[in-house]
């Protein structure tokens, strides 16, 4: 059988699609997707390229688009790499241990309970700038997961940390180690990715152990040996353990809210778009093909001036990428699938 070139077949879909386009009508919408189409080709672009750049800020409403350092001279081979979470099917999220406001139980203190009962929670929160919880250490840090795709390694000891701080009121102030997960889980895939569930059952069961332990060795893609002692002379047995790890309930996001007010951040997933990582303010999916899942710690929320309420997260791609390492992303509509993949944990004191 005789192999078209790939430039030829490019060109042939290309006139293919704006043959079926003009077909369908010269609307914005059609026109904004033989934009895209044309302008996605390129099998390994520049991450920050002009024209593509250009082309979300003209069909952005909510949102701008812009260069970032972190990405400067990269092209989307370097930025897949980052990109490390597993998304499940729909019949695996069915199959998760659930959570909201009409299933609360032990887990939920009575601060959450109260906070949902009597419809109090408020209009805008950032628990990374809550003033109470000025002592904990990795609540007010971004991190650096660089070219491993250990994402979900850094969102869930990130978050455990948070709530261990909140949870004993500084008494427990440590930053986890995600390096002990990549390392050591042995149900996910060290630099290549992981999952929640099985992420979780590796917390609950083994524990995290200190950032200071176990220090962060990946940046590079390679993955050490999991280690039998700590590298700064600490007992590596002293464990941090949770429980009760839970799936939010899409349909039920003030659960989620309540959550954060009450007991500290939570993890979540989203689908990644190749406009994403051109991220300057702002978030809703406008251009580019999906590159894949990504984990991240959810702070809190807000609504813009303009009315648009969001998510406000914090990434683990440095201070030097998005707002200063966070992002605000389109809250209450599933954005990128970012509100059915909220998961949280509670600390086993």
């Amino acid at each position: 059988m005789k192999v078209i070139p790939t430039p030829f077949l490019k060109a042939f879909l290309f006139i293919a699609s704006l043959i079926l386009l003009i077909i369908i009508g010269s609307s914005s919408t059609s026109l904004q997707a033989l934009e895209i189409l044309n302008l996605d080709s390129s099998s390994d672009p520049l991450v920050h390229d002009e024209a593509f750049i250009q082309l979300i800020n003209k069909y952005a409403k909510t949102w701008q688009a812009g260069k970032s350092k972190f990405f400067e001279g990269k092209r989307l081979s370097h930025a897949r790499r980052l990109i490390g979470l597993g998304l499940p099917t729909p019949e695996q999220r069915a199959s998760y241990p659930k959570k909201n406001s009409l299933m609360m139980g032990e887990e939920a203190n009575s601060l959450e309970k109260y906070l949902v009962k009597m419809d109090a929670l408020p209009d805008s929160y950032n628990a990374a700038n809550d003033s109470n919880y000025y002592m904990c250490q990795q609540l007010h840090r971004i991190r650096n997961q660089e070219q491993c795709g250990s994402c979900w390694a850094f969102s869930i000891s990130e978050m455990v940390a948070d709530r261990f701080c909140i949870g004993t009121r500084g008494k427990i102030n440590t930053i986890m180690s995600p390096q002990w997960m990549v390392s050591c889980d042995t149900a996910d895939n060290g630099c290549n990715g992981g999952e929640f569930p099985t992420a979780f059952q590796f917390v609950e069961t083994t524990g995290l152990v200190s950032d200071g332990c176990v220090p962060y060795q990946s940046g590079n893609g390679f993955v050490p040996p999991c280690p039998n002692s700590c590298a700064n002379g600490e007992d590596i047995n002293v464990r941090y353990r949770t429980k009760n790890s839970r799936n939010f309930d899409v349909n039920d996001m003030k659960s989620v809210q309540a959550s954060i007010l009450a007991n500290g951040p939570v993890i979540s997933g989203f689908k990644v778009y190749r406009d994403f990582y051109n991220y300057r303010s702002g978030y809703k999916h406008v251009a580019g093909g999906l590159v894949g899942g990504h984990a991240i710690k959810v702070v809190g929320w807000g609504v813009t001036q303009s009315n648009v309420p969001y998510w406000i997260v914090a990434n683990s791609w440095s201070d030097e990428w998005g707002m200063n390492g966070y992002f605000w992303i389109l809250r209450g509509t599933n954005e990128c699938s970012i509100e059915e993949n909220m998961w949280e944990t509670i600390p086993a004191l």
